[in-house]
């Protein structure tokens, strides 16, 4: 069963049909949200039904799908929470705890964005897929648009690690290059527009992948069994992640299974390479330039409005970090906790290194900050760092 029934636009609160193909407000221009029947799921869904974990669709209860389709899945989800204990002690805090998204088939939590949108594009017509891709969104659209037996265009930077760019070749996606400012990206989607009929995953499918990103919170709730460290720190480049667990919090709220007080103080980490939250529009553009946190390189997103407004409502702040701590901190937990952490996980450990010497947060708290990726990928980008 699905108590999904409508999407809502947060922007102007008009409602659609399922399977309203846009996924894009028609009169606004917003992205939309699925909405769920939670005052039926409140009577009829109970925490236990998700008490064995088994990935992704432990909840799809909660997702846009029907009790009918197959779904398009290499078991994502279910990933570990690992105690960083040397980390810990080097910082004298009660605790540290990583969420490793690494473990995800395609070795990023965008495994779990591209699982549901995929599934749920199962039912449109669609066999040609648009990616505007600054890191892991690429490869994993990549990945499941084969599942689906499509054909992925990626759109991503002209100096961008041959890596990232290889791994989504392999899964046959094409790959185009481009100097990354927005006419450019424009010209090339317009070209693939006129030549085939494309689903634009960076722009109409944001609310399928919103969806898959919110499966990250569900499953902290049953891995602490609400019982959540203190504060969480969360990356934040296009913004789908922290809108996912944003949007799992509320879910969980209006169910009654999560109180306000369980609810952990949020960090949102950012670059300072590229600080797009604290710029508006023609200052961001100047203020961001390029970072080796790849996934936190976004100028501009149309998420980026809405955290802002959420960020004053629910008072979460932002800390950024500087390349070299980023580097420094992925050293330092390879060697304390035998973690190759990805350049967004690294930030993260940076930042709680930050706050805890600034002291703008105490030291006897336990803390959680989430490895979105995989680290063996950036090696050779990152470089050998020598020791001094």
């Amino acid at each position: 069963m699905s108590y999904l029934y409508q999407f809502v636009c947060p922007g102007c609160l008009t409602t659609y049909e399922l399977f309203y193909p846009a996924l894009v407000c028609k009169e606004c221009g917003t992205i939309l949200f699925f909405d769920y029947d939670l005052y039926k799921a409140r009577r009829e869904l109970h925490p236990n039904d998700w008490s064995m974990l088994k990935g992704v669709w432990t909840f799809k209860q909660l997702l846009p799908v029907s009790s009918t389709q197959t779904f398009l899945t290499l078991q994502e989800g279910n990933t570990p929470i690992l105690a960083l204990q040397k980390s810990s002690e080097r910082l004298s805090v009660k605790q540290i705890y990583l969420k490793n998204e690494a473990q995800n088939p395609g070795g990023s939590s965008r495994d779990r964005e591209m699982a549901v949108l995929f599934t749920y594009l199962q039912k449109t017509e669609y066999k040609t897929f648009m990616l505007e891709s600054t890191g892991t969104s690429g490869i994993s659209a990549s990945m499941y648009s084969r599942l689906l037996n499509g054909t992925c265009e990626v759109i991503m930077p002209d100096n961008y690690p041959v890596q990232l760019r290889g791994e989504c070749q392999l899964f046959g996606s094409n790959v185009t290059l481009t100097s990354w400012n927005e006419s450019n990206r424009l010209k090339v989607k317009k070209n693939i527009q006129t030549q085939k009929k494309v689903f634009d995953i960076s722009h109409e499918g944001m609310a399928l992948r919103i969806e898959g990103a919110k499966t990250i919170f569900f499953e902290l709730f049953v891995q602490f069994r609400k019982s959540f460290p203190q504060v969480l720190l969360i990356p934040c480049g296009e913004g789908v992640t922290l809108l996912g667990i944003w949007k799992a919090i509320v879910e969980l709220q209006k169910l009654d299974w999560l109180h306000k007080t369980q609810i952990p103080k949020i960090w949102i980490v950012q670059s300072q390479h590229c600080p797009s939250l604290l710029k508006e529009d023609e200052e961001t553009n100047s203020a961001c330039e390029d970072t080796i946190a790849f996934d936190l390189y976004h100028k501009e997103s149309p998420l980026h409005a809405l955290i802002r407004r959420l960020m004053q409502d629910h008072g979460w702040s932002i800390v950024t970090i500087d390349d070299e701590d980023i580097l420094n901190t992925w050293k330092q937990t390879a060697e304390d906790e035998g973690i190759l952490l990805s350049p967004e996980g690294s930030i993260c450990l940076a930042a709680l290194t930050e706050l805890i010497r600034s002291g703008r947060e105490e030291r006897n708290q336990s803390f959680l900050i989430l490895n979105p990726s995989n680290g063996t990928r950036f090696i050779h980008t990152l470089g050998f760092i020598k020791r001094n």
